[in-house]
């Protein structure tokens, strides 16, 4: 029997049906396609993914498929390998070309990739991927990508629009589990409500309100409730991309209030799109020396032994301070070597006494050092709205005090008083918070900041 011919419009984190390119690219072509979603177990289970992730996926696809409806179209919701799912839809259909975004994801997606690609090439299958946002795979350099990424954000948006079709038979052998549905759905009013429709609503309450305060409050723990733009989860999944954002913001601009605020947000829209290292020069270069060592002295003057750190770690103290598994998604490795860069200097000197039994008359045991601390995600709050605020590389002293546990807290004080007494020698203006307990490492007993 004559397999159906049709295209296949594969979506990842683009959920959404404006100015997508996928879908305007299968609706150009003059046979059916099928828009599939693949919940891959490989990448489910992995420790950066959640319940909380994949009820916003799940919900987003649903509101796209609501918009969908009307044209004889959905998305289906497939639970499996994504292999597998792609050599059962060869099975049933003659497919032509699989549209879809690249993805900058986990090695697990870039593994997942390869395989797809190899499986393509090998069935006559053509994978057209569109660039997603202003990130460019596999660049050497930096050279003209600010331009590109400014022709990219003033290129027009695509106004989709699709045409019904006649409804395909497709039979799902990889349904998502009903037990795996309402697991993730069943906590949802305590979060914010996923899919394109939402996004919009809270893309336009943030520029008619929030936005007068984005670049006041944003670093202010308390204050950036009230003027954070809650965009991130609508971008990081593609119910809204770089570009709608950057327009809306465009736009807005033209109105010539908030302008302060506008330029701070566009400023992040740019940095989503890219990896900024610094480089310190002259004075700036001789500054970040000083204050290394003025901290450093400071500290052995409190009492604590300076410790010079390896930058690098294996797994079982990454285990042992909690960076792994809570934080592996933040972390660089070193997978030929199961090494990961350090976070920060906590992490080498901590684990000087894992698995070590430590005398009581020992204690409290004081060390200090100094390192350059890696993390894969810049800080989210205030990052490039004015200077420059923890980057994927920065210098961080660290202290570090090994005490009895009835006494810990008493020492948590003791170092933040000690902290609060160097901070005061600098002149710098500072307050100390209290961290809720939704903002504390699950390591965390109480955080000060």
């Amino acid at each position: 029997m004559r397999k159906l011919a049709i295209n296949i419009v594969w979506i990842k984190r683009d959920l959404r049906t404006l100015d997508h390119e996928s879908f305007h690219a299968a609706e150009s072509k003059n046979i059916p396609y099928l828009p599939v979603y693949i919940f891959d177990n490989d990448l489910i289970d992995y420790p950066d993914t959640s319940d909380r992730h994949l009820g916003f996926i799940y919900n987003s696809l649903i509101d796209i498929n609501k918009k969908l409806s009307s044209f004889n179209k959905e998305v289906e919701i497939l639970y499996g390998p994504s292999l597998d799912i792609f050599k059962y839809l060869i099975s049933q259909y003659k497919i032509e070309n699989i549209f879809s975004y690249q993805e900058s994801g986990i090695k697990q997606s870039w593994q997942r990739d390869i395989k797809v690609r190899s499986f393509c090439n090998e069935n006559s299958i053509n994978w057209i991927e569109f660039q997603r946002d202003g990130i460019i795979r596999g660049i050497k350099d930096r050279k003209n990508w600010n331009k590109n990424w400014h022709i990219q954000m003033h290129s027009q948006i695509i106004e989709n629009s699709f045409k019904k079709q006649k409804k395909l038979k497709f039979l799902n052998k990889f349904p998502l589990p009903k037990k795996l549905i309402n697991r993730i759905n069943s906590n949802l009013n305590s979060f914010q409500p996923a899919g394109e429709s939402m996004a919009w609503k809270y893309l336009k309450s943030f520029c008619n309100k929030r936005i007068s305060g984005y670049a006041y409050n944003i670093s202010k723990p308390e204050k950036s409730r009230i003027s954070c733009s809650r965009l991130s989860p609508y971008i990081s999944w593609g119910n809204l991309n770089i570009r709608l954002v950057y327009h809306h913001l465009i736009k807005l601009k033209k109105k010539n209030k908030n302008l302060r605020s506008i330029n701070a947000v566009i400023s992040r829209l740019h940095w989503h799109c890219t990896f900024d290292l610094f480089f310190y020069k002259g004075k700036g270069a001789k500054l970040q020396r000083a204050l290394i060592s003025f901290f450093l002295d400071s500290n052995i003057d409190f009492g604590y032994h300076e410790v010079q750190v390896p930058y690098l770690v294996n797994e079982s103290s990454a285990f042992g301070t909690g960076q792994l598994p809570d934080k592996e998604g933040q972390m660089y490795s070193v997978p030929q070597d199961n090494l990961f860069l350090i976070p920060t200097a906590e992490v080498p000197i901590t684990n000087i006494f894992r698995d070590e039994i430590i005398e009581e008359s020992n204690l409290p045991i004081l060390k200090t050092g100094y390192s350059p601390c890696f993390r894969r995600e810049a800080g989210s709050y205030g990052a490039h709205v004015r200077g420059l605020n923890r980057l994927h590389q920065f210098d961080k002293v660290e202290i570090v005090r090994v005490e009895h546990p009835e006494k810990s807290y008493d020492s948590l004080n003791i170092m933040k008083d000690q902290i609060k007494t160097i901070i005061e020698k600098l002149e710098l203006p500072f307050r100390i918070i209290t961290l809720c307990g939704g903002d504390l490492g699950f390591t965390s007993a109480l955080t000060y900041d």
